[in-house]
């Protein structure tokens, strides 16, 4: 670093392109990132460092959505902007590292994402309404 150059403690490095949206779990330790990269990050709030990225969505168009647990993410990609655009929802199992599911709407775009805020859990084959 030259003379009167200052470093930025809070940068986070890890996505190879823009990241679009941001959010934090619901305890406030983890923040998941959606890029233009096609990539979801797991961010340690405490260590500032990347935990582990989640990969297969296509650009994340939407902020990332924590269920009540913090234990699923639910990313959304598809928009009615972007041309031939397929709604898709995937959500993630964050404890485990994996794709639970992949929700796709052939027909529309996905506006939003939401969680029931009980501990109650939709069936495997649940079906975005068209």
């Amino acid at each position: 670093m030259g003379h009167g150059q200052k470093t930025n403690a809070n940068v986070l490095i890890g996505h190879t392109d823009w990241a679009r949206s941001v959010a934090f779990s619901p305890n406030g330790r983890t923040l998941a990132s959606a890029g233009k990269d096609k990539t979801v990050n797991l961010w340690g709030r405490r260590e500032r460092q990347l935990l582990f990225t989640l990969l297969g969505q296509p650009a994340p168009r939407l902020p990332p959505r924590w269920s009540p647990d913090g234990r699923t993410l639910a990313t959304v990609s598809g928009l009615a902007t972007e041309p031939n655009a397929l709604g898709e929802v995937k959500l993630w199992d964050t404890v485990e590292r994996k794709e639970l599911v992949t929700l796709t709407n052939q027909n529309n775009s996905v506006c939003s994402v939401a969680f029931t805020p009980t501990d109650e859990s939709w069936p495997p084959a649940m079906q975005m309404a068209q």
